[in-house]
């Protein structure tokens, strides 16, 4: 839709920066160009897909013959919702934005808003205000509803004002009665946004007799202002000879975005598998650090225990030591005493051989009586 819409502009040598009005002659150059067959064949395509279908595009209110031709031809029913914001709250968007003058970008909000009241002429339609949305979501949603015929779920407008909405997109807000006192801002201006601000707030509708009055003299008011804003559009000339080359080169762009959409999609698959590989890496490596620690407390487990066996090691070799050297110091009593008692055997046996061992016998027997105790080597009775 937007595509389309940016297309038929470029198509008459405007943009939508562009402030003079379309006329019937530029809706019958965009007919003949098939504009309005192609606007309808998209629109029968998005119907099909989408029972109840709606899209929002600015540019919409300018083509409002274009787009209205194609809903006949689809025999659809459409309603239209008039958006509401604040005159300088745009121009200050349009300025952050695209760098326009306050000047320009207040004629640009008459220009189309006054468009989108002319188009919507004879549709069921409402206006919704920006401002009101943010501050009572569940109330503006309700009117919505009740313009498209449509149930409103609790739950779903809950989500839609605790999850959508952002006061954060809102970066700036002003009075109402600040537009009539603002130098860049006609009258005319002050005027139709005070009369659509009464019909957002139920105070009046677009279709009540003073509105339709008031929007016949807004347009005819606008229309004295055709040759300034033909002068002011001249200005604009490059910027829609730009967008030709844009229209023009447009299907190629879109071709060239699908693919690198394409490659992006396969790139990001590519990089989450990879990342699972990585993940997968990761976590094996810190198994195995895990692991490593582990085995590293065994060794050093084990370590100490080698150490304490070394120890034990240690002092019994030192034992062994000191009774290798008692055993050596008792084999040498032992040889020692064995000599001895060599020496004393021979000594005895020589005794005994000898012709005055039977002589000195009684002596003997009264040695051990007197001890008490058998002599050594004492003949038996």
């Amino acid at each position: 839709m937007v595509r389309l819409s940016a297309r038929a502009l470029a198509h008459l040598g405007k943009s939508w920066s562009s402030l003079t009005p379309l006329t019937d002659e530029d809706f019958a150059a965009l007919q003949a160009a098939g504009f309005v067959d192609e606007a309808a064949s998209l629109l029968a395509a998005r119907l099909q897909a989408y029972p109840r279908y709606g899209f929002k595009d600015p540019r919409v209110a300018r083509l409002g013959l274009l787009w209205r031709a194609a809903m006949a031809r689809c025999g659809v029913r459409a309603v239209a919702v008039v958006v509401l914001r604040h005159p300088l709250s745009v121009a200050r968007s349009l300025a952050r934005r695209d760098g326009l003058s306050e000047e320009r970008s207040l004629l640009l909000w008459l220009s189309y808003t006054l468009a989108s009241l002319q188009h919507s002429t004879g549709l069921p339609r409402l206006v919704l205000d920006y401002d009101l949305l943010l501050a009572r979501p569940a109330a503006e949603l309700a009117r919505v509803g009740a313009a498209l015929g449509l149930p409103l779920q609790s739950e779903e407008v809950a989500r839609f004002a605790g999850e959508f909405l952002d006061e954060g997109l809102r970066h700036s807000r002003f009075e109402a009665n600040e537009l009539a006192r603002h130098p860049a801002a006609l009258p005319l201006t002050a005027d139709v946004y005070r009369a659509l601000l009464a019909c957002a707030e139920d105070r009046d509708t677009l279709d009540s007799a003073a509105l339709q009055d008031g929007l016949r003299g807004w347009c005819e008011e606008l229309a004295r202002l055709r040759p300034v804003l033909l002068a002011a559009d001249q200005g604009d000339a490059v910027q829609a000879r730009r967008q030709r080359e844009l229209a023009r080169r447009l299907p190629a762009l879109e071709d060239e975005l699908a693919r690198v959409y394409e490659a992006l999609r396969e790139a990001q698959e590519l990089a989450g598998q990879r990342q699972a590989t990585v993940d997968r890496l990761q976590a094996a490596l810190e198994r195995a650090q895990a692991l490593a620690v582990e085995r590293a407390a065994e060794v050093e487990h084990r370590q100490l225990a080698v150490d304490a066996l070394q120890s034990m090691a240690l002092e019994r070799a030192a034992a062994i030591d000191r009774l290798q050297a008692a055993l050596d110091t008792s084999q040498g009593q032992q040889v020692a005493a064995e000599s001895e008692r060599a020496r004393w055997q021979a000594a005895y046996a020589s005794v005994v051989a000898a012709r005055t061992w039977r002589m000195t016998e009684p002596l003997r027997r009264l040695g051990a009586a007197l001890t008490r105790k058998p002599l050594p080597g004492a003949l038996p009775d």
